[in-house]
């Protein structure tokens, strides 16, 4: 009886074990080629190509402790992890070097060796924050988005802070900072001020250097981008947010209410060069996102559309559907070239390939589709 018992489990052991092998290899036949990455457990919703690397960007919304970047060689291979708080896009500035607009700081990150290396974190606090609400340093300007109440709209304000000795305080990270961009409590955190914060310094001959400091300083924000332009909105439906892009001494940003993409000489104070706006044709349905590729130095844009799921009329809840039409920016001739729509949310576009986020049964795959026309 035992050996009966022992001879009859052993067939289904190696039946469940041919089971195993023919639904894996079934499995790896599924994966499509054109996937980039693909993981049951990790949510990505964003991407980056800088250089030779891919990141992958978690940006949870609701959820800050969730919001990671995954660093990916040539081969695709995750080779470094970092925890950061920004939801917003990050701004490239070379091809291994790229600056995160953060709520709370400016960090400037290099890849190095197949890491994240943090260069610099910045925290600043200029005395005209509130005014004109400058909150980010690049290069020798800083920028930032100052709220209008009463038109319930922002504009743009800059300054130039070039030959200028700004107060500085060396600080270190605190315990809930040492989880953030890999920091530890051996790094520094520059916190340059115009106007010294009493809840900072709080050493009263320290204090008094840097009043004394402030009186050589001569800084006149000007407005970048002013309400003619941000208190208009063109569309009610959001799709891609404010988003800074740096190349070649040029700065180009899009501007969400107004979809259209400025462009300010970096050379000559920022002076306003061009500006694109992209075309809206129902509030209600349409909204724009902008893309830049660094390699091939062009510029996408995005139409995402409406097509159901939206009726407020209908008590029925259904989930909204989108379509994305991809367009070439022809800054010269201010037309959109038609290169393909997709149901995929694009996630970065290059002259090649449109990256994409395709849902599966398990999993949010990231895809790439080529740009050019089957």
């Amino acid at each position: 009886m035992r050996s009966l018992i022992k001879f009859l489990r052993n067939i289904l052991i190696n039946k469940l074990f041919i089971l195993f092998i023919i639904n894996s290899v079934t499995t790896a036949q599924e994966v499509p080629d054109n996937l980039l990455y693909g993981h049951a457990r990790l949510f990505f919703n964003d991407m980056l190509l800088i250089g030779n690397h891919k990141i992958l960007w978690a940006k949870d919304k609701w959820h800050e402790s969730k919001r990671k970047m995954y660093l990916l060689d040539n081969t695709n291979q995750i080779r470094d992890t970092m925890k950061c708080s920004a939801i917003e896009d990050i701004i490239t500035l070379d091809d291994s070097t790229f600056l995160i607009w953060d709520l709370n700081y400016e960090v400037v990150i290099q890849i190095k060796d197949n890491r994240f290396d943090v260069k610099k974190v910045f925290s600043i606090f200029p005395s005209f924050e509130n005014r004109y609400g400058l909150d980010i340093l690049i290069d020798r300007y800083m920028i930032g988005k100052k709220y209008l109440s009463k038109p319930d709209c922002e504009v743009f304000n800059a300054a130039i802070i070039n030959n200028i000795l700004l107060p500085v305080i060396q600080t270190v990270p605190n315990t809930y900072e040492k989880k953030l961009y890999n920091l530890s409590s051996k790094d520094t955190i520059t916190i340059i001020t115009i106007n010294c914060p009493h809840n900072i310094v709080l050493n009263q001959e320290q204090e008094k250097i840097f009043q004394e400091n402030l009186k050589n300083i001569n800084i006149k924000p000007f407005t970048l981008i002013d309400k003619r332009y941000t208190c208009h909105s063109r569309t009610r439906e959001y799709y891609g947010w404010d988003n800074i892009e740096i190349f070649r001494n040029k700065l180009f940003l899009y501007e969400k209410n107004s979809c259209s993409v400025f462009v300010f000489d970096m050379v000559n104070h920022l002076k306003m060069k061009d500006i694109f706006i992209l075309p809206v044709d129902n509030q209600s349905t349409q909204g724009w996102k902008y893309f830049f590729d660094r390699k091939s130095g062009k510029h996408f844009a995005v139409k995402r559309v409406i097509i159901s799921g939206a009726d407020s009329r209908s008590r029925r809840k259904e989930k909204v559907q989108y379509k994305y039409y991809i367009y070439n920016m022809d800054w010269k001739n201010k037309n959109l070239n038609f290169i393909k729509n997709t149901f995929w949310k694009p996630l970065y576009i290059s002259e090649k390939y449109i990256y994409s986020l395709k849902p599966s049964k398990e999993s949010i795959d990231i895809v790439f589709i080529s740009t050019e026309n089957n």
